[in-house]
């Protein structure tokens, strides 16, 4: 019988089959992406090339947007976070099932990546239903693994409200949009503005049409200032709602805490989605009324807040942990570069022995 670390991995490699099912399953292969690649090279500024290999991981040039310079000096978005994938992979590739023939990935590491069935473009969040495969988020790197985050406030001194606190992501901030509040965050931050119970505030203009809409949206009376999370694990309840996608270092952090994360309805997923339950591991919210009925819940003893934040920490621990997210990333590339190469793909068993500790 497997112990229960080795079922979190063998879950682990299931995500990562679901990931690639279109490709590897629905479509005859392997197939010779190489010139549709070189089109994205050339044409899309966000997506990146990389050629992986047994211990190897190489980034393509890109000379049509940025110069070998640039991109080492990771000086914009893009050069960043292509350059943190490129060091990720060069970790992935490491005793990993890799074949010796180099295979191409394609990474779109924008906020809004493109969606394709002409060939995999990998990317850290996509509409449900999308053929992309999906790979782990660039904050898991840029957070250090969030391995710094400790909620140290103990459940009983947390107060039985809820919390918001972030920036204006969601679409462009029109001037018609911040009137309206036709944004789910900004919607929402005046609904609740006041609510003795729900602190939900914006805490950075961001995505503003002109410096007039920005310094408009700052004169709000729900944009609040910075709040640190240790100031909001000081309540039970922690609100995600998406922005321009899933929300990424949020439900991480919630998940890892001693409060319990408040989910509204995403449209968008990232990888681990497969695995996060409803009302196991979060608590799903739609409305005002539903964070006030759980909270209402709670302050009845009706609610056992401590069982939902212990299950969220055990999904952190075997599926969110740095060893975890790289079996997953070693589980999807190394199956991915085998289709393409020809080669047979590895047994979720050879992917469980990569890990220090574990075996096959």
């Amino acid at each position: 019988m497997n112990r229960p670390k080795d079922r979190a991995l063998d879950t682990i490699a299931e995500w990562a089959d679901r990931e690639l099912a279109f490709w590897l399953h629905c479509m005859a292969g392997p197939r010779d992406f190489s010139a549709e690649h070189a089109r994205l090279n050339e044409t899309r500024r966000s997506i990146f090339l990389f050629d992986i290999a047994a211990g190897h991981a190489a980034m393509r040039p890109k000379p049509d947007f940025f110069t070998a310079e640039e991109i080492e000096a990771r000086g914009c978005i893009d050069t960043r976070r292509a350059g943190l994938y490129r060091d990720f992979l060069a970790d992935c590739v490491k005793g990993a099932a890799m074949p010796a023939k180099p295979a191409t990935i394609a990474i779109d590491v924008s906020d809004f990546p493109l969606m394709s069935r002409q060939a995999p473009i990998f990317c850290f969040h996509k509409p449900r239903g999308a053929a992309n495969p999906l790979v782990p988020d660039v904050h898991f790197f840029t957070h250090d693994w969030y391995a710094g985050d400790r909620d140290t406030t103990r459940f009983a001194q947390k107060r039985s409200a809820a919390v918001f606190a972030g920036a204006s992501t969601g679409g462009s901030v029109t001037a018609d949009v911040l009137r309206n509040a036709a944004l789910p965050r900004l919607r929402l931050a005046q609904e609740l503005h006041g609510h003795p119970d729900i602190d939900f505030r914006i805490t950075a203009a961001v995505q503003c049409e002109s410096p007039a809409v920005r310094e408009a949206l700052e004169a709000q009376p729900y944009f609040g200032s910075h709040l640190s999370w240790a100031e909001q694990y000081g309540h039970r309840f922690i609100i995600s709602v998406d922005g321009n996608a899933a929300a990424w270092s949020r439900v991480v952090r919630v998940l890892m805490s001693g409060s319990v994360l408040m989910k509204f309805p995403s449209d968008s997923v990232l990888y681990y989605y497969h695995g996060l339950a409803p009302n196991r591991h979060f608590l799903p919210a739609q409305s005002r009324e539903d964070i006030e009925a759980f909270i209402a819940l709670d302050r009845a003893g009706a609610l056992d807040l401590p069982a939902i934040a212990k299950r969220a920490n055990g999904f952190a621990r075997d599926y969110l942990a740095r060893d975890r997210v790289v079996a997953y990333a070693q589980a999807i590339f190394g199956a991915y570069a085998r289709w393409q190469t020809g080669e047979p793909a590895p047994t979720r068993s050879r992917w469980r022995s990569f890990l220090p500790g574990t075996k096959a």
